[in-house]
């Protein structure tokens, strides 16, 4: 046991000490990527940063994601990320572990069809904020099955020790970089959410409280939510929802996704 710590001891330390060392330096964020791996134990791993103002920009890959499933990301797809969605929030949440927020939602495909597509099964974030609107993720990805619980918990124990090395970075830099996400390009010209549900509905002759339905459940809310976002039943929901189903000729939230990103894919496309 004694050289089995020593040796995962041995091969840390390395890592910790160049994440400090590039401490106000470019290479920063893959150093320390590399070591909040390797202190968790997981061998797939992503630096990204996100913005209000920018689309989501991965920064260090080292998570197996291939080019074509970044192409297909930065398209649109990254618009219906959880990730993307919560780092739109005043105070994110400081991890988040994907299958968790999965298995709130049991009824909605939304999750695997996102993490289907990119070729992830699941996903540890650290959220590190810069400023406001402005955070890095540090991600951990597994392929073939869901994060343990030891694995977890690990990522938890080690956080805050990868918090403070980015709290000293972001005091010393504005984390400027070759692809800075407020001085570099802007991202293509893609609906906005509510602008692209509309077209959805022009598209498929919705009512407007199926584009009310359709919005919400496109982020991941489960009938429960709806209904209590909406002032309305549960029952009235899943009304809404089978009325919906039948005008669209679909039977699951994965259909309802699959068009969604379709009527993505062509506004951005077009535009």
């Amino acid at each position: 046991m004694l050289e089995k710590t020593t040796k995962f001891a041995n091969g840390l330390w390395p890592l910790l000490g160049q994440a400090a060392r590039s401490v106000g330096a470019g290479m920063f964020y893959d150093h320390l990527g590399a070591a909040f791996a390797y202190a968790v134990g997981v061998d797939r791993w992503l630096v990204m940063r996100f913005s209000r103002s920018r689309q989501p920009e991965i920064l260090c890959n080292h998570g197996g994601m291939t080019a074509e499933s970044i192409c297909f990301y930065d398209s649109g797809l990254y618009r219906l990320d959880p990730l993307h969605r919560l780092t739109q929030e005043d105070a994110p949440p400081s991890m988040v572990v994907i299958s968790r927020l999965r298995a709130h939602d049991l009824e909605n495909r939304y999750y695997d069809e996102i993490y289907r597509t990119a070729l992830i099964r699941d996903e540890i974030a650290l959220i590190l904020p810069v400023r406001p609107g402005l955070f890095i993720t540090l991600n951990l990805d597994s392929a073939d099955e869901e994060f343990s619980n030891k694995i977890i918990a690990r990522a938890e124990t080690v956080a805050d020790a990868f918090r403070g090395l980015h709290e000293t970075h972001a005091a010393q830099t504005a984390v400027t970089g070759p692809s800075n996400v407020e001085t570099g390009p802007p991202p293509p010209s893609l609906p906005a959410y509510d602008a692209l549900i509309a077209t959805m509905a022009t598209r498929h002759g919705m009512t407007d409280r199926e584009q009310e339905i359709a919005h919400r459940a496109l982020r991941g809310y489960p009938n429960a939510l709806i209904a209590r976002d909406l002032g309305i039943a549960v029952g009235t929901v899943r009304n809404h929802r089978a009325r919906l189903y039948a005008k669209l000729d679909i039977t699951s939230e994965r259909e309802l996704f699959a068009i969604c990103l379709d009527t993505l894919l062509d506004e951005g496309c077009g535009a």
